[in-house]
């Protein structure tokens, strides 16, 4: 039987929660959110900002060219491939170099690892996404008040789910780069686009729902309900994270 003094003893060897988070978000956005990714993504915001305002100093730009140029470039390209240069390499640098190991030893729960790794994704991948998509909205409808609000949901909700996606991708895979491109380009750029079901599955139709609920805008495959477009890639962020979880907890770390 144990003791009180047994239990107490246990609990002070074990890190608290909070503090173990912490630490591990301190960890992984020191390895992932390094200066080389965080200016070749951040060019790339900064480059959409200045193709909406060559557009729109050269063109009579409508509200519907505005939101097709934040769906196209922002959501469709610049906000999936930053998660998943973000996201995969949460897990992937350190299995890369070795050092996953030790953040397998940890006397943690296995679960903190993996909702570390989210929230660093999501909290470098929204500013950095968010604000030059935010700019481009903004320059390209004359600051809609519709086209902002959309921007900034469908921005967030594509932000939490591609990161838990992509968590779950760098934990699974070695070539997280080369497998989260062919999903971005091959899944979500072509096969979703082959039926209702496989739009589905697809984050960008959700994104684009949302986009287009938000504006009266009519968007290629973004025919899922206001319900359906936050509670799918919801449900998606969540078992991405029970996968990763469960990898985490039952693989061998090499």
């Amino acid at each position: 039987m144990t003791t009180p003094e047994g239990s107490a003893l246990n609990t002070r060897h074990q890190p608290a929660v909070g503090a173990a988070l912490m630490a591990l978000i301190r960890l992984f956005a020191s390895t992932v959110a390094t200066r080389t990714r965080l200016l070749v993504l951040g060019l790339l915001g900064a480059l959409g900002v200045l193709i909406a305002v060559l557009i729109r100093l050269n063109n009579d730009v409508s509200l519907v060219d505005g939101v097709d140029f934040v769906n196209d470039l922002g959501l469709s390209i610049l906000l999936p491939l930053t998660a998943l240069v973000l996201g995969a390499a949460t897990f992937g640098d350190l299995r890369d170099d070795g050092t996953l190991v030790y953040l397998w030893l940890r006397p943690a729960p296995r679960w903190i690892p993996v909702v570390a790794a989210f929230l660093t994704t999501v909290g470098v991948v929204v500013p950095l996404v968010g604000v030059p998509l935010m700019a481009m909205a903004a320059i390209t409808t004359s600051s809609n008040s519709d086209a902002l609000i959309g921007t900034a949901l469908s921005t967030a909700v594509g932000a939490a789910a591609y990161s838990a996606l992509f968590v779950a991708l760098g934990l699974r895979v070695r070539r997280h780069l080369v497998w989260g491109i062919g999903y971005i380009l091959i899944w979500e750029g072509f096969v979703a686009g082959a039926g209702t079901n496989a739009a589905r599955l697809a984050v960008r139709s959700h994104t684009r729902s949302l986009l287009a609920w938000a504006t009266d805008v009519d968007l290629g495959l973004a025919d899922s309900s206001l319900v359906a477009a936050l509670l799918i890639p919801l449900g998606a962020t969540v078992l991405a994270l029970t996968y990763a979880t469960r990898r985490f907890t039952r693989s061998d770390i090499d």
